[in-house]
């Protein structure tokens, strides 16, 4: 199993950094005290020149992490999901995991179980989802079969 993930919290010493070079503070974890994740699509309102086209500095970017695979076994499982499902991911005793290796090997386990019981990806990605409802944040979740 392949295991790629990397939250873009606004408390890692990166996205920090980023941020109050953009002229933002991170209080509780969160872009000036209100969004929870470091990078997005949208949230203008935290842009300092308000999401004005030709603005160098973003609190929020949308810049991704791109990784490469080479030799990608056929079945292999492709999931690209938000930080709200991520962020309700628990353990079988029902903690909240917060170790992103850890969440990923969950995650796995439960996506491939899923598939091997004739559930179609449509249905894994619900069922991924549905981690969301403990998140009380957006949910967006795509799960692929490598052909």
């Amino acid at each position: 199993m392949l295991l790629q993930t990397n939250d873009h919290k606004p408390n890692k010493p990166e996205e920090r950094a980023r941020i109050e070079k953009a002229g933002g503070f991170v209080r509780g974890g969160r872009i000036n005290g209100i969004f929870a994740v470091g990078r997005g699509f949208g949230d203008f309102y935290l842009d300092p020149y308000l999401g004005l086209q030709g603005a160098k500095t973003k609190l929020s970017c949308a810049t991704p992490d791109i990784y490469t695979y080479k030799n990608v076994p056929e079945g292999a499982i492709l999931l690209l999901a938000c930080d709200g499902v991520w962020d309700g991911v628990v353990d079988a005793k029902g903690a909240r995991v917060i170790d992103e290796g850890l969440q990923a090997r969950l995650v796995g386990k439960e996506l491939a179980h899923a598939l091997a019981h004739g559930k179609t990806p449509q249905e894994a990605a619900e069922l991924f989802v549905s981690y969301g409802e403990r998140a009380y944040d957006n949910v967006t979740a795509s799960v692929h079969v490598i052909a």
